[in-house]
C-alpha cells in the first residue's frame, strides 16, 4: 500500500484511475482476489503477486491482443526468476477450451492468474468466486471454471512477468500449514462437484480429476504432515497411474509409489532429500 501511494505521488494524474482496498482482517488470497475482481471498473482484470513484477507493456500487450480478438482470456510466457538464473517458459498453443482445463488439471499447463488478462464479466456472469476454504493452488479453482466458460481464448509469445521464486520461504517450498492440506483436498472434490453439476460425464475430463487427485496427494506426501488419512488415500492410487502421469516429477512419483508399498520408511528419506534439494 505504501510503495503505491508513493507512486501516485509522482503520477498524481493517475489517481482517479486507483481503488486500494484494506481489509479490517486477513480474509486470505482467495477471498481478497474476488473482493478485487469484483470491486474493479476495468472490461479486463489480471492479478499480479507482491514478490513478481510485470514488463511495462506487459498490460497493454495483452489489452490490445484482447481488442483486436474479442477473446475472453488472453495468455503470456514469463520467466522464472531464480537465484542465480533466469529461466524463460514457452506455452504450447492450446486451441479449445478442453485441452486448456485438461492440461491444466494433469499439471501439463501452468495454474496461474498472474499471466493471464481475464474478462471480469466472466467472473461476473457466471458467478466464479472462490472459497475460503481453498487458499493453496486457489489460481486452479477459478481457472478451471474461467476457461470452461471462455468463448475465445488468445495468446501473447512474449514473456511479460517475472514468477520470483528466489524465496525460499514462499508456500512453493515451505511446509504446507493443515488449511492449506485440507483446502488441496476440498479442490479435488470442488472440481468433481462442478462437472457432476452439470452432468458432464467425459472420459477425458474424468482422467484429468484423477490425475489432479494424485498431483495432491503426491504434493502432501512432500510437504504435508503425513496424517493417516493421506496415507490411506495414497494406497487407493495404482502404480500404473502414477508413472503415467502426464506431468509428475520423479521425487513425487518415487513418494507415492513407496506409499502405495507401504513403505512409509522410504517416504520420509525422499522427502528429506526433496527438502534438501530445492534449498
Amino acid at each position: 500500500m505504501e510503495v503505491l501511494r508513493r507512486i501516485l505521488k509522482q503520477y498524481p494524474s493517475r489517481a482517479d484511475h486507483v481503488r486500494m482496498i484494506s481489509n479490517e482482517r486477513n480474509l486470505g488470497v482467495a477471498i481478497s482476489r474476488d473482493i478485487g475482481h469484483f470491486m474493479a471498473r476495468g472490461e479486463y482484470v489480471i492479478d499480479c503477486d507482491s514478490d513478481d513484477w510485470p514488463e511495462p507493456e506487459m498490460y497493454e500487450q495483452l489489452y490490445k491482443q484482447a481488442k483486436l480478438n474479442d477473446s475472453d482470456i488472453v495468455i503470456c510466457n514469463w520467466n522464472n526468476i531464480l537465484n542465480k538464473d533466469v529461466q524463460s517458459t514457452h506455452i504450447d498453443f492450446l486451441y479449445s477450451n478442453k485441452d486448456c482445463i485438461v492440461t491444466l488439471l494433469d499439471g501439463r499447463s501452468s495454474g496461474f492468474l498472474w499471466n493471464k488478462l481475464i474478462k471480469r464479466n466472466l467472473y461476473i456472469d457466471n458467478k466464479i468466486r472462490g472459497i475460503p476454504e481453498i487458499n493453496c493452488m486457489e489460481d486452479l479453482f477459478l481457472l478451471f471454471r474461467l476457461f470452461f466458460y471462455a468463448k475465445k481464448i488468445d495468446y501473447v509469445e512474449d514473456r511479460l512477468y517475472n514468477y520470483n521464486r528466489q524465496n525460499i520461504n514462499s508456500s512453493t517450498y515451505s511446509t504446507l500449514s493443515e488449511k492449506a492440506q485440507l483446502g488441496m483436498q476440498t479442490l479435488v472434490s470442488k472440481v468433481q462437484d462442478f462437472f457432476d453439476a452439470l452432468q458432464i460425464l467425459d472420459l477425458e475430463y474424468s482422467s484429468a480429476i484423477k490425475n489432479l487427485e494424485i498431483r495432491i496427494y503426491s504434493i502432501l506426501l512432500l510437504k504435508g504432515n503425513l496424517d493417516e488419512s493421506v496415507w490411506q488415500k495414497c494406497f487407493t492410487f495404482h502404480l500404473h497411474d502414477i508413472w503415467c502421469h502426464p506431468s509428475l516429477p520423479f521425487y513425487y512419483k518415487m513418494s507415492l509409489s513407496c506409499a502405495i508399498l507401504r513403505f512409509k520408511t522410504l517416504v520420509r528419506m525422499i522427502r528429506y532429500f526433496y527438502r534438501a534439494a530445492i534449498k
